[in-house]
């Protein structure tokens, strides 16, 4: 309800007139009873749906256009039957027996694979756990190791609990429990390795895989998260736990889910004094473009707006640190100035 009313502010604070005109605001006051009846809203009211504009167009080429949404709307559902019968579905015939299509129909879908891509028709899903190596540089042949003293993980509190001779291959990415990949240097939650009932948050700094035993270790770089969040980002705050640069050695089944986190640039007072050549299909052009130039503050924000792997971060974190704050105090108030300056305005149309 805070969050609902806070974009209704906002928008009314800019053109109060938007909201006594479009019916998509007044739709918003009733997301709660939506969220109840047809469950969660995330995906069902995002703008992904805007896509489908140009396939509504598509569907009526062939319409008579006598009633056209008639005919978009048989079109697209003859295209899911279709669907349906190609992916192996079942139907209920005439006399209420179940059938499906022969195997010639369904292995149609098996080869072609352009078709199960386009259907997003995937064998396998990645694992929790699997890793992606480095590719070998040209002319490479063996993949190099390196002593686990090294590497990052020599600077890990835990560090002791490993031999530091034993050999590592450094690692492009690794899969977290909710299926993300996570490459070096992003943002994630993890299990403690000290404290199963406990989550810890980082930056991940190296990948290694064992060339004995096959062992995937994920180096991360912890942080700690503020207990008040920022007063003028509203987020949660990271940042190095006693100002010091503190490692883990963790196994790579404890990595939870990542998360989008970006750098206080306005308290380290960033600026975009880096001069770099744009990049123009993996060549560098001779166009010269400006970019940020990130001051030494190891201060970053915990991004609560994005959409991915929202329902995570908020089943983990504190209530108190994600919650929606009233944007204004007094709403009623705040309704009636609006209303003046609403009245005001069509007065002077007219």
């Amino acid at each position: 309800k805070v969050a609902v009313a806070n974009v209704l502010d906002i928008f009314a604070t800019i053109d109060p007139s938007k909201i006594i005109t479009k019916i998509k605001y007044h739709l918003l006051v009733h997301i709660e009873e939506d969220a109840v009846e047809i469950g969660p809203l995330i995906g069902a009211m995002t703008e992904i749906f805007e896509c489908f504009n140009a396939i509504f167009r598509f569907c009526s080429i062939l319409s008579n256009h006598l009633a056209p949404s008639r005919d978009i709307a048989i079109q697209p559902g003859d295209q899911e039957g279709l669907k349906h019968r190609l992916t192996g579905g079942w139907w209920q015939n005439n006399v209420g027996g179940w059938q499906r299509a022969g195997p010639g129909v369904r292995h149609f879908m098996v080869k072609h694979p352009l078709l199960q891509k386009l259907l997003g028709w995937t064998h396998s899903l990645p694992s929790k756990g699997e890793i992606k190596m480095l590719p070998l540089s040209r002319g490479q042949k063996e993949r190099a190791s390196f002593k686990l003293r090294a590497t990052n993980a020599s600077l890990a509190v835990n560090f002791g609990l490993h031999s530091p001779d034993s050999r590592w291959i450094k690692c492009r990415r690794v899969i977290s429990e909710s299926l993300d990949e996570c490459f070096i240097g992003s943002w994630v939650f993890a299990v403690s390795p000290t404290d199963p009932n406990s989550t810890i948050v980082g930056r991940i700094s190296d990948i290694l895989l064992g060339t004995i035993d096959s062992v995937v270790l994920v180096v991360l770089e912890v942080f700690q998260i503020l207990s008040v969040r920022d007063d003028r980002m509203g987020m949660p705050v990271l940042v190095r736990r006693d100002s010091e640069t503190i490692f883990s050695i963790l196994p790579a089944k404890n990595i939870q889910f990542n998360i989008n986190v970006q750098h206080d640039c306005y308290s380290a007072k960033c600026e975009a004094t880096g001069i770099r050549l744009q990049m123009q299909e993996r060549g560098e052009s001779d166009q010269i473009e400006n970019y940020i130039v990130h001051n030494p503050l190891e201060r970053y924000f915990i991004n609560s707006h994005a959409f991915h792997n929202a329902h995570l971060l908020r089943a983990t974190l504190p209530r108190d640190l994600i919650a929606p704050i009233p944007l204004f105090q007094d709403r009623q108030q705040t309704h009636f100035d609006l209303a003046i300056t609403l009245r005001a305005t069509l007065e002077t149309r007219r």
